[in-house]
């Protein structure tokens, strides 16, 4: 909250601290994208995760939603029946059947139970397949998130080594792993060169000399 604040209000500053790579945009990407796998997804979860897949085009992206919005379909594998059967336009039919061929594809690679090493590799192929990859790879988050799930192709033999690793888990199973990989990984963002204000523990003041300390939370009759 205090960075946040200080934040919105243009201050440089350094955080020391950092925070849990679950709270990231990055991270709600990926987990947007195993959510959007489960068999019983919403057409609400499908929609939020192709609005960050560049592969699927704008103008189709939006008649998609459109199309869920007006018929008020809410499962998306309602939806997905109901679209494959559609009689109307041929233009919007056309548009639509290519997008759900490719939708159900990507959905469908991340559906089969696997050991752990397959599912980083099948989800590293569906993150490039959608466009997703190189965003998150271009932002320092996206980049962390990456790096602590060991996404990258020179890791798959690492994992592999790991006790169980042949050990078969469904989706459910793997989203949960992700999600507990990435609660208990932190993320630091780069630092200003010229900061205003460091953030960090109490502690690692010890040894070293600002102008002023503020202690939120403390006062004459508490002190850490």
């Amino acid at each position: 909250r205090i960075r946040a604040l200080l934040g919105d209000r243009g201050v440089r500053i350094r955080d020391e601290t950092g925070w849990k790579l679950s709270t990231t945009r990055a991270a709600a990407q990926l987990m947007g994208t195993l959510r959007a796998a489960r068999h019983d997804a919403s057409s609400d979860a499908v929609l939020d995760w192709l609005k960050h897949a560049p592969a699927l085009a704008g103008p189709t992206l939006r008649g998609l939603e459109s199309l869920l919005r007006e018929q008020g379909l809410r499962d998306w594998a309602g939806a997905a029946r109901w679209i494959a059967a559609d009689d109307g336009a041929s233009v919007r039919r056309a548009a639509l059947a290519a997008a759900l061929a490719d939708i159900q594809a990507w959905r469908a690679a991340l559906q089969r139970a696997r050991p752990l090493a397959q599912w980083l590799a099948a989800l590293r192929e569906v993150l490039q397949a959608t466009g997703q990859w190189q965003p998150l790879a271009d932002d320092a988050a996206g980049d962390a998130a990456l790096k602590a799930l060991r996404l990258d192709e020179g890791a798959q033999d690492e994992w592999a080594a790991l006790p169980q690793a042949a050990r078969r888990i469904e989706l459910g199973e793997f989203t949960a792993w992700v999600n507990d990989v990435l609660e208990d990984a932190s993320f630091k963002p780069r630092h200003p060169r010229d900061e205003q204000v460091v953030i960090l523990p109490f502690p690692q003041m010890l040894g070293q000399a600002f102008p002023a300390a503020v202690l939120p939370g403390c006062d004459e009759h508490s002190l850490p």
